[in-house]
């Protein structure tokens, strides 16, 4: 008998699994989705690099780059007649020329009919005068369709007079660069004194 007791003494009563354990499971288990859950749909997207907005077409680059065009032109022209490097301006001048205005300036001749060898000189004939405004006024822009823009410019030969010599510069896009093509001149009028503007020879 005192075996029997002995061998129920050394056999270990079986643990019983507890429910709790379990419980304790599932909610780390629906703890570590929550986390996932959050991380995937709050946290990581902050993270991502947003891309900038395309410019809208409320912002009119047409308008804005093909102004910039003119008056860096009249600018450049300007410097190409009235200073020592008259080529080296008249040389970037002549850049912001389509190819097209480019070939037409290689058609122009001198008095005696032969052709102008010097850069400053074909733009004179090309843009109509033989010396620079004392300032200038872009009056209106205007677009013609997606390729073609007219930028209306009023250009003051004398200080503090309303008569201006109105030219009308057509900027075409030749590989999304906005160049001059050719110009309209509309003769001197009177017009509106324009505010006050940096001269095109500072």
């Amino acid at each position: 008998m005192d075996e029997d007791i002995l061998e129920d003494v050394d056999r270990k009563p079986k643990k019983e699994s507890k429910p709790y354990t379990y419980i304790v499971i599932g909610i780390i288990f629906l703890l570590i989705l929550a986390a996932g859950y959050y991380y995937i749909y709050k946290i990581l997207p902050s993270r991502k690099v947003v891309p900038t907005p395309s410019p809208s077409s409320t912002e009119q680059i047409w308008k804005t780059k093909s102004e910039e065009n003119v008056t860096d032109f009249i600018d450049l022209w300007s410097k190409a007649i009235s200073s020592t490097n008259s080529e080296q301006y008249a040389l970037k001048a002549r850049d912001l020329l389509s190819n097209v205005a480019q070939a037409k300036l290689e058609t122009y001749k001198d008095k005696e009919n032969r052709p102008i060898t010097k850069v400053s000189e074909e733009l004179s004939k090309f843009i109509g005068l033989d010396k620079p405004p004392k300032s200038v006024d872009i009056y209106s822009s205007t677009k013609i369709d997606e390729k073609n823009v007219e930028v209306r410019t009023y250009l003051f030969m004398e200080s503090n007079s309303d008569q201006a010599r109105v030219l009308v510069f057509n900027n075409i896009s030749e590989g999304g660069i906005w160049l001059i093509d050719s110009i309209a001149d509309k003769g001197t009028q009177t017009v509106e004194s324009p505010k006050p503007s940096p001269s095109p020879t500072k």
